[in-house]
């Protein structure tokens, strides 16, 4: 029974819209380490995943070093009044930062398409890919100095991250 609701979770994402009236929006948020650990984490993304499959909303949710990094897609105001009335709301974390919202973005090019709210720990993930992730995110997250400036460009905020990635890639060495 579980294994049919799970496709038809997926056959919903696949065949809900083709016309490009979707949205991918990711943010950024801090939590306390010392307060949250890797069950809260697997509990989070349950709670998600049920949520999220009877709204259409697929997405990414990591975490690493005290920053949480999320990608929701969906309906935009299905996503808007998750992030406002959920995300924000949720006392877990704090400074949460949208990074990027896309807009008309197809039933087909969604990312997460076959995932309701797919969670990754990079935290115990060792490999290049994973710390690679982990300074992304980390230089993502330093985006939130400049939340008052809306008006970024997307070369400064590429600057910023370039500029964490060079560190992090002088104190590999």
């Amino acid at each position: 029974m579980q294994r049919m609701a799970g496709a038809l979770a997926r056959n919903k994402f696949k065949s809900f819209e083709i016309d490009g009236s979707l949205m991918r929006l990711v943010y950024t948020s801090r939590y306390d380490p010392n307060q949250l650990d890797g069950s809260d984490f697997t509990n989070i993304g349950q709670v998600s995943i049920q949520h999220n499959s009877s709204t259409n909303i697929s997405g990414l949710l990591l975490c690493c070093d005290g920053v949480f990094c999320q990608i929701l897609e969906g309906e935009p105001e299905v996503v808007y009044t998750l992030l406002n009335d959920k995300i924000a709301k949720d006392q877990r974390h704090y400074g949460i930062v949208v990074v990027k919202e896309e807009h008309g973005v197809k039933e087909y090019e969604r990312l997460y398409s076959d995932w309701a709210m797919k969670t990754v720990d990079l935290v115990h993930c060792y490999n290049y890919l994973a710390q690679f992730m982990r300074t992304i995110i980390e230089a993502a997250s330093k985006l939130e100095c400049f939340q008052h400036r809306f008006d970024m460009s997307e070369q400064e905020a590429m600057e910023i991250i370039c500029n964490s990635m060079k560190m992090h890639t002088s104190s590999t060495k």
